[in-house]
C-alpha cells in the first residue's frame, strides 16, 4: 500500500491541486476498516517522502479568492502535524507536482 500511495499522490499531483483530505477520502474508499489516524499517518510519510524527494510541493489554498501560497519548507512539518490539515475548509491544504515531479 505505502508505494502505491505514493504513486497514487504523485499522480494526482501531475494533473492539478488536491487537498490532503481528498487523500484521506480516497483511502476511506479503498480502506474503510482502517481508523483515520492511521489513513493520515500513512499519507503523511507518503506526502513526506514525495516533499523530500522534491516530487511535489504544499500550498496552503484559500477557495474564495483562489489564493495558492508555497508552504515553506521550514513549517511543513507543523502543518502535517494538524488535524485540520487533513480536513476539507473555505482555506485547506494542498499539494501538487514539481516539474521534476511531473
Amino acid at each position: 500500500m505505502k508505494s502505491d500511495l505514493k504513486k497514487e499522490i504523485l499522480s494526482l499531483a501531475t494533473e492539478d491541486y488536491f487537498g490532503l483530505y481528498e487523500i484521506i477520502w480516497g483511502l476511506n474508499n479503498e480502506f474503510p476498516e482502517l481508523s483515520e489516524a492511521k489513513k493520515i499517518s500513512r499519507s503523511k510519510k507518503a506526502i513526506s517522502e514525495l516533499l523530500q524527494e522534491e516530487l511535489i510541493q504544499l500550498y496552503k489554498i484559500e477557495v474564495s479568492n483562489e489564493k495558492y501560497v508555497l508552504i515553506p519548507a521550514d513549517e511543513i512539518g507543523s502543518f502535517l502535524e494538524k488535524a485540520e490539515s487533513w480536513k476539507p475548509g473555505s482555506s485547506y491544504i494542498g499539494f501538487t507536482a514539481t516539474l521534476k515531479g511531473e
